[in-house]
């Protein structure tokens, strides 16, 4: 997400005589007069100042990974997130020592995500993020740990994520569908037919079962709430709607029966 914008940024700098140093490591802002005049940094063992004409941009990836994000999160559940470990705040801390104002509402920059998380055999972790592609294909529905559904599932991962955010049984969620739609489009990290996705059953990644009883039985529902859920959603798509939360209706599915779309 972004390489064609970062590649596009790169070839500019690079054509314009610009030099990029990757790896480097602020130390701080240099201030001046009531104004941020360059930073100090530590580059391949040695600590340089730059100085700057006009001003310095702080574009440090935010602080999904960090502790800081902890203090602006809505909520205080566990959270999963695909950002990269260096997204640790250190930009806002560089700021804040200089009293540099902030926004107001932080917690509104949020980019939320369902995530789904592969433990591995040697305690690793694979974490996939579920924006669109898998969730919201024929055949597949979100329900909550009262087994029944709380959201579009083919909204955006934004609009999914704050749903489920707005009730303590709807995180963490389940994603169903049966074989003919795993093997047809896959699930998270499963791939469709002919990846064979056993390994993910056994790591406890997927579960599998022959009924729908067993199954809540393996995800600690209500068989008899799943049953109804699903019966109602199958009766609803036999008929190409959905009563309940107007699937295939978004911004993002919706507009594509109907056209014109770019």
């Amino acid at each position: 997400m972004g390489n064609a914008l970062i590649a596009r940024m790169a070839t500019t700098a690079l054509r314009k005589g610009m030099s990029l140093r990757l790896n480097v490591n602020v130390l701080t802002l240099c201030e001046a007069q009531g104004a941020v005049r360059g930073v100090e940094i530590e580059y391949q063992g040695q600590r340089e100042t730059l100085h700057a004409r006009r001003g310095v941009v702080l574009a440090a990836g935010g602080f999904a990974a960090g502790a800081l994000a902890a203090r602006y999160r809505p909520h205080t559940r566990e959270h999963f997130t695909m950002s990269p470990p260096a997204n640790d705040g250190a930009a806002l801390h560089l700021a804040a020592a200089l009293n540099a104002r902030e926004g107001a509402d932080r917690a509104s920059n949020f980019f939320w995500a369902p995530v789904s998380v592969l433990t591995r055999a040697d305690g690793s972790e694979e974490r996939f993020p579920h924006l669109v592609t898998d969730r919201a294909k024929p055949g597949v529905i979100a329900v909550n740990q009262r087994a029944v559904r709380f959201v579009n599932e083919s909204s955006s991962y934004h609009h999914f994520a704050s749903a489920m955010q707005d009730a303590a049984e709807n995180a963490p969620c389940f994603l169903l569908c049966d074989a003919q739609a795993m093997k047809r489009y896959g699930l998270g990290l499963a791939r469709p037919a002919p990846v064979n996705n056993d390994a993910l059953v056994a790591a406890g990644y997927l579960h599998k079962a022959d009924t729908l009883a067993a199954l809540a039985q393996q995800l600690g529902l209500d068989a008899q709430t799943l049953s109804k859920t699903v019966a109602r959603y199958n009766r609803d798509a036999a008929q190409g709607v959905d009563r309940e939360f107007a699937k295939a209706a978004t911004a993002i599915t919706g507009r594509w029966r109907s056209g014109p779309s770019a």
